[in-house]
């Protein structure tokens, strides 16, 4: 019994890998290609063809990583498109690990766990995300594994786990200035830590010093833009994007109410069930109430920003943020499944909890014109 009881972590591992790979790749190329994915393309392939391309995304103020990992992929398949979806297809596949080992270290639940990778599979905000070749999912791998590294530097305070972190947040300063987000919100994991433990004082000392480490190691490594005489066109680009405070205060409110449609975006993508139950993870159960604050606070925090700060804002700037609300309807779906005992009544959370995520996922793989998003 106990072997078998092994194998199952593994086979729903390969479960969840494979059904994420079948939603991913099934009619991939019927998507019409998106703007920014032919430019992603095409500096991909001059990176591929000319060592001296390697910045050229710098050129438009855009951080080359994604460029970069992009030009393996156009060197082991001949369609250009697809090589580049499939990047972001594997970034994909990566972030439903991270939401799996982020899950589990905060909730301390593997049920909860593997729940939350399954909502991401079905998620439609992530599935047009993954099978795009935009910068939107690499962010949001990159936003969740710099989650899950902070939660166990609060937790275990290790100069691996700060290296780890140091090369995360490098890699997404090297991918979008969005990222910047993960270093400010450094703090917030804080929340975890037992203040009433008697060496308080030292273990704090501990984290602060692996956190400068951590982030001087991200700044360090986004150095290497510096190599490139256009790396200060990405403050330029930045300021196109983004109000500046001098700019913000002149309208502040007038800036909210313009970007009001986050809102909608939000619960169009997520559905409004989906809104319900992250909302209930703060009643089904009362334990781990730090847990779910860090969560919302990881969403809502750069989610505030957009809607005050953003001069130009499209629906996929803001997905990074709302992929930490998963583990919260994850949590809510597990508290509510263990309290009904009926198989009625379970299988009405499933239809009325998810079937607006899975109709319209459906929608967005057999007949894109007809899915409800924006």
């Amino acid at each position: 019994m106990k072997t078998k009881t092994k194998h199952i972590p593994i086979v729903l591992a390969l479960g969840i890998g494979g059904l994420y790979l079948v939603l991913r790749l099934t009619n991939i190329m019927t998507l019409p290609i998106f703007t920014d994915e032919a430019i992603y393309v095409r500096w991909a392939q001059e990176s591929l063809a000319d060592p001296t391309q390697r910045f050229i995304s710098l050129t438009d103020g855009k951080q080359p990583l994604f460029i970069w990992l992009g030009a393996p992929f156009l060197k082991l398949i001949s369609e250009p498109l697809l090589a580049m979806r499939l990047l972001s297809v594997t970034t994909g596949l990566v972030t439903v690990a991270g939401i799996w080992f982020l899950t589990k270290e905060l909730f301390q639940d593997k049920r909860t766990a593997y729940v939350a990778s399954l909502v991401y599979l079905i998620y439609p905000f992530a599935l047009i995300s993954d099978r795009l070749a935009l910068y939107d999912s690499l962010v949001a791998t990159i936003a969740v594994w710099a989650l899950y590294l902070q939660v166990l530097l609060v937790r275990r305070r290790q100069l691996a786990i700060a290296l780890l972190l140091g090369l995360v947040l490098g890699a997404g300063l090297l991918t979008k200035s969005s990222a910047q987000f993960f270093i400010y919100m450094i703090p917030v994991p804080l929340l975890l830590m037992n203040f009433n433990h008697k060496q308080i004082r030292q273990r704090i000392a501990q984290w602060v010093l692996l956190v400068l480490l951590a982030v001087t190691m991200a700044y360090v490594i986004s150095l290497i833009l510096k190599l490139s005489p256009n790396a200060g066109i990405i403050t330029d680009k930045n300021a196109v994007f983004v109000y500046s405070i001098r700019e913000w205060i002149r309208q502040p409110f007038i800036v909210v109410f313009e970007h009001g449609s986050l809102l909608t975006w939000l619960v169009t993508y997520i559905t409004l069930p989906g809104v319900v139950l992250a909302f209930l993870a703060f009643f089904v159960r009362k334990q781990h109430i730090q847990e779910k604050i860090v969560l919302t606070l990881w969403w809502l925090i750069p989610f505030a920003a957009l809607a005050f700060f953003a001069k130009v804002l499209y629906p996929r700037y803001m997905f990074f943020t709302t992929v930490f609300l998963l583990p919260l309807i994850a949590y809510s779906a597990v508290g509510i499944w263990d309290r009904f005992q009926g198989r009625i009544q379970r299988s009405l959370l499933v239809l009325l909890g998810f079937g607006g995520m899975v109709a319209c996922s459906i929608l967005i793989i057999f007949r894109i014109s007809a899915a409800p998003i924006p």
